[in-house]
């Protein structure tokens, strides 16, 4: 079974970001999604049913 990831990009509010911040945070949320891995279903619908 793979290891489902997940990864946030956060930033302070209270202080003026650094231009390499603000760079890289435009270019996650143009091409970030182009990066990550494209998965199936990662339980199959049997092993979910059969519960006891």
């Amino acid at each position: 079974m793979p290891i489902p990831r997940q990864c946030y990009a956060v930033c302070r509010q209270e202080r003026i970001a650094a231009p390499a911040e603000t760079a890289f945070k435009d270019f996650l949320i143009k091409r970030g999604a182009v990066h990550l891995p494209l998965l199936g279903k990662l339980y199959p619908a049997e092993g979910i049913l059969a519960v006891g």
